[in-house]
């Protein structure tokens, strides 16, 4: 894990740090013994937040938590390098380490809570959600245009078909766009889950229902650019 650390002696951090793992630290501010460290979020103290410190090797030394000025006081600890970790969910989180030293005296310190980003939904998830839209939109053919936000034809998207419910992806029936975003191959009237990908695009899940009664129209799938993750 990251620490990065400002000249003002903040230390934003968006992950905990847990007795198990090591902290890799690039900033690190002296300190006396009994440190008083402030937890903000948009510039107000919290109270009742957890707190973790533990040396940048990992090990636990305290559980700790805010008062109702949003502080804590450390104990006396031997003189070193630790980390204190708070932990404020859904608020976020934020780690700050200090060098504290033999001496006492009355510092103070700020830690800012910087929320959490959630990860993107998993494929499962995708596929829970769009089969929560059932019966799907109603049309007479599976046949349609794959575009961008901004509708640009997508060419060589992946379409894979599925009856609706299954999750056999070994056996679906796939097909790719053509140069002008289109796609369309018959299928037996019925619920159908069809999934949409292309590279740099997010994955695009919808539910169809196929019926000789339905408009007779081709539809759109407008796919979004994907996440990049490191």
């Amino acid at each position: 894990m990251r620490l990065l650390s400002t000249a003002a002696a903040f230390l934003f951090f968006s992950a905990g740090v847990t007795s198990a793992a090591s902290v890799e630290v690039i900033g690190i501010e002296p300190s006396s013994q009994n440190a008083r460290v402030t937890v903000l979020l948009d510039g107000k103290p919290q109270k009742d937040v957890k707190l973790t410190l533990t040396t940048t090797g990992g090990q636990r030394k305290a559980s700790l938590v805010t008062d109702l000025r949003g502080g804590v006081r450390l104990p006396t600890l031997p003189p070193g390098d630790y980390c204190v970790t708070a932990s404020a969910d859904p608020m976020g989180h934020s780690t700050i380490c200090l060098a504290i030293s033999a001496h006492h005296g009355k510092k103070k310190f700020s830690m800012i809570l910087v929320p959490a980003v959630p990860p993107p939904p998993t494929f499962e998830q995708k596929l829970s959600a769009a089969e929560k839209t059932f019966p799907g939109e109603g049309t007479r053919h599976l046949e349609g245009l794959v575009q961008d936000a901004l509708g640009a034809a997508i060419p060589g998207a992946e379409v894979e078909t599925l009856p609706y419910g299954s999750r056999d992806l070994v056996h679906a029936r796939k097909a790719m766009t053509n140069t002008d975003g289109h796609f369309s191959y018959p299928v037996e009237p019925g619920n159908y889950t069809v999934i949409f990908e292309a590279p740099g695009f997010e994955t695009k899940i919808l539910v169809f229902d196929v019926s000789a009664n339905a408009p007779n129209h081709q539809v759109r799938v407008r796919m979004e650019i994907g996440t990049i993750t490191e």
